[in-house]
This record gives C-alpha cells, sequence and structure tokens, in this order.
C-alpha cells in the first residue's frame, strides 16, 4: 500500500464512521496505524532525497508518481560535477576553470 491508497483508505474509514458502518475504537485503531505508515513513509521520502533517488519514492507514493520526481537542486548537482571534476568544491572549480568553462561542461553533461 502506498501513501496516496492509504489516504484513501483513511478516508473510506472516516465515511464509514459518520454513517455509523464502524465504531470509534476501530476507528481509532485504523488512525493509528495511519500514522505508524505515514511516519514511515516520511523516513522513505527522506532517504531518497539523501540518496537523490527518486525510485525508493515509488514505494510511498507509487511508481507512476514517483516517475515524476526528479532531483532538482541544480547547485547540489553542479557542486556534485566540481567533486567529480576533482576539486574541492564548486567554487573552487569555478574560480579554477572560469564561469563559462565550468558551465559548459555541466550542460554537456546533462546531454
Amino acid at each position: 500500500m502506498n501513501i496516496l491508497e492509504l489516504n484513501q483508505e483513511l478516508s473510506s474509514a472516516f465515511k464509514d464512521l459518520k454513517e455509523g458502518k464502524i465504531d470509534a475504537a476501530k476507528a481509532q485503531a485504523l488512525v493509528n496505524i495511519g500514522k505508524e505508515i505515514t511516519n514511515n513513509s516520511k523516513l522513505l521520502l527522506q532517504a531518497a532525497k539523501m540518496a537523490k533517488n527518486p525510485n525508493i519514492a515509488g514505494l510511498v507514493i507509487g511508481e507512476g508518481k514517483a516517475k515524476e520526481l526528479e532531483y532538482e537542486d541544480a547547485y547540489q548537482k553542479k557542486t556534485d560535477f566540481a567533486l567529480k571534476l576533482g576539486y574541492r568544491n564548486l567554487a573552487e572549480a569555478v574560480s579554477k576553470m572560469g564561469s563559462s568553462e565550468f558551465e559548459k561542461k555541466f550542460n554537456e553533461l546533462k546531454k
């Protein structure tokens, strides 16, 4: 079950509670379980962000939505690129290579 399915299930349980189809104790149990699943999902999303891997997000929000995600922090991407080139940080790479040369190489990488 992904987080979107959980949301649908909790919404359905709320409707059932309002209509008297389930009692308050069962509804509370569902809420408690939902909270734990949500907390676990937050951990998975944090892991995906730290790993810069949106594929992990598929476990949380479903494969279709996960494909829409892409790690888009340009500063971090440029810093990672500078490190791959052997520089200590982005500023060092830009100062030694020149801004236009760095951008040129960085943009070639994106193609």
